[in-house]
């Protein structure tokens, strides 16, 4: 039997044993005679369904910020993953609990998905970012600690100079030439609109110049 008015809704099967509604709350819930349960808003709900393990309800609760989402972990629960950073892609990465992650993009043909105007005096790179060299003294710029392989960056001259300082263990191959490994080596353009574009060919380690303009120097 159902009943429905602008105030109530009641919803009762005595032959399986459970009702639904009752009241102006329409809160109130009864399973196999065992008594009247009141659902408040984000509860969780336990279920033991025919034929099936136990399932838990998702709920409002369950995301808790914004664009967070659930995914499976494959044992049959789910896990909420919180969103990625800003150009970040989901991935799928079978290393992962829930089997995919937040990673940067490949980036198409260019490997570029993004511009940064530089106008200070220096710069932390990350993969798959294009940054503006525009300051009108000189502008420093850090080999990011981790890279993939096959990544890109990518510098472009607008004013002043820039140069390109590496971490413990990175070089950078130019032509037939590599810099000396570690902090001690380093890319540097001689003209104002100088720019090169780099690729990770060893994981965090070394970068080669795919292509340059200007006249780069290197120690």
């Amino acid at each position: 039997m159902a009943k429905n008015s602008s105030v109530n809704l009641d919803i009762t099967n005595n032959s399986i044993g459970w009702t639904i509604g009752g009241g102006t709350s329409k809160r109130n819930l009864t399973i196999n005679g065992t008594g009247d349960t009141t659902l408040t808003a984000q509860q969780a709900i336990v279920l033991t369904l025919p034929n099936r393990a136990t399932d838990t309800v998702v709920g409002w609760g369950d995301y808790t910020a914004k664009g967070v989402i659930l995914v499976g972990t494959g044992a049959g629960t789910f896990t909420a993953l919180a969103v990625g950073t800003d150009t970040f892609q989901l991935t799928a990465d079978s290393a992962q609990a829930s089997g995919v992650k937040w990673a940067l993009p490949s980036g198409g043909a260019s490997g570029v998905t993004s511009w940064v105007n530089v106008t200070g005096t220096t710069q932390t790179m990350s993969s798959a970012v294009g940054y503006y060299a525009n300051n009108a003294s000189a502008v420093a710029f850090t080999l990011p600690a981790t890279a993939a392989q096959f990544e890109y960056m990518e510098i472009v001259g607008i004013q002043g100079s820039w140069n390109v300082i590496q971490g413990s263990g990175q070089s950078i191959v130019l032509g037939d030439i590599t810099t000396t490994v570690g902090a001690g080596g380093s890319l540097a353009s001689t003209n104002a609109a100088d720019g090169i574009k780099l690729q990770c060919i060893v994981a965090n380690t070394k970068w080669q110049v795919v292509s340059s303009v200007g006249n780069i120097t290197y120690v």
